[in-house]
């Protein structure tokens, strides 16, 4: 049994569920979030850069010639995710791209990676490049594709975000280093007077 007087504050990391939240907030208990926002659940939050990292590999991507992109990962499942997609669209707006996305590998349906993948994917259809949400649908991507028989990086290469893996042929990913963001978090000197000015 916790007892709420003894914790000053709590520091999430990654996404929470909605109803540990609302019990974390009934019991009073000052919350910081790392990389996570809720809707219903207000409270500080420390993100990645997540537009310039996206920014940043989109540029790489163009200047090694790439011209035909796909997004993959459900931009409604995380605020990252969402800021991530943002700041692919923004780049390929910005180099006067067409967007010419399959709207299933960017929506809930994704959820279901496989079946939705290989539905929508083909070898006459293939981008060039699959843009991952993250580092674990690029791994999904990777796998499906080779289900498929097509062959990463070459008939196809795959960007990640958040260097979770060093042993699947990514293009590219973003070091974030989630860690190193929390213990800045919990580090600071005003860290205790902050908790304490929340309760």
């Amino acid at each position: 049994m916790l007892n709420p007087d003894a914790i000053r504050g709590i520091i999430t990391v990654g996404s929470i569920s909605t109803p540990i939240l609302l019990e974390i907030k009934r019991l009073g208990i000052p919350v910081v979030m790392v990389d996570h926002l809720d809707p219903v659940f207000h409270s500080d939050s420390i993100f990645t850069d997540n537009f310039a990292s996206m920014r940043d590999i989109m540029l790489y991507l163009l200047r090694k010639g790439f011209k035909r992109f796909q997004f993959v990962g459900n931009t409604s499942d995380a605020h990252s995710f969402y800021e991530r997609w943002v700041a692919y669209t923004s780049v390929l707006m910005g180099h006067s791209l067409n967007l010419n996305q399959i709207p299933e590998l960017s929506s809930p349906d994704v959820d279901d990676f496989h079946k939705t993948f290989t539905s929508v994917i083909n070898e006459e259809n293939l981008p060039e490049v699959f843009v991952c949400a993250n580092d674990f649908f690029a791994l999904y991507t990777i796998e499906a594709l080779e289900s498929m028989g097509i062959r990463v990086p070459d008939q196809c290469v795959v960007t990640g975000f958040d260097n979770v893996y060093d042993n699947i042929p990514v293009l590219a990913t973003v070091n974030v280093n989630k860690e190193q963001a929390t213990w800045c978090t919990c580090s600071g000197p005003d860290v205790m007077a902050y908790c304490e000015s929340r309760k």
